[in-house]
């Protein structure tokens, strides 16, 4: 058996003489780390590199299943805790000024939904349609409330006018709560591509 093996380093293209009691070296060439793989009668060598990266994929693809579970647990708590404010604002908004809601619903509806105006305007029959839309909120609804609705909000002065600022901050937090969700759904995404790479 020859006491060296000729070979070409794989990332420069350099000549190499490897001995056989070589098993990890580095390119005289160009400095890249090496592994001296024997078997079969044959020698090969790979960059080390190409081993620390399969590694490091099933490192991040563990990572990731298991952040998927903790993601999901996290969804599902907030999901849970959008249902649970939601029927908190709905009973609320009932105590604070059904009008007020209406009013910023109503707006809501005809303009973000394209809807037609509320022909009917009895308060009662309006309460009940923007009840139903509040159930379905999303960001962008309640963006839109703070944008645009808000102009029909009440004054200073007006006896409801605490219980409106505070409904009003219990739909920012909402708005956290919903964002926070499609944050989380848009991580599930590209962790569950990551598993499947």
């Amino acid at each position: 058996m020859a006491d060296f093996f000729a070979l070409t380093c794989p990332n420069c293209g350099g000549k190499l003489q490897i001995t056989n009691d070589i098993e990890r070296f580095s390119c005289g060439h160009c400095g890249v780390e090496h592994i001296v793989k024997r078997g079969g009668g044959i020698v090969s060598i790979a960059p080390i590199v190409n081993g620390i990266k399969r590694m490091q994929t099933g490192i991040d693809k563990t990572a990731a299943e298991l952040s998927l579970v903790r993601l999901a647990k996290e969804i599902e708590d907030l999901k849970l805790q959008k249902e649970t404010l939601l029927k908190k604002y709905r009973s609320k908004a009932i105590t604070v000024s059904k009008l007020f809601v209406i009013s910023f619903m109503t707006d809501l509806i005809k303009k973000k939904d394209g809807g037609k105006p509320l022909s009917i305007w009895t308060p009662d029959k309006n309460w009940y349609i923007c009840r139903d839309r509040f159930s379905s909120l999303t960001s962008g609804d309640i963006e839109y409330i703070f944008r645009e609705g808000i102009n029909n909000a009440i004054k200073p002065g007006h006896q409801n006018y605490e219980s409106v600022q505070e409904f009003l901050a219990d739909l920012r937090y909402l708005l956290t709560n919903i964002q926070r969700t499609q944050e989380i759904e848009t991580e599930i995404n590209k962790l569950k591509q990551l598993v499947q790479s």
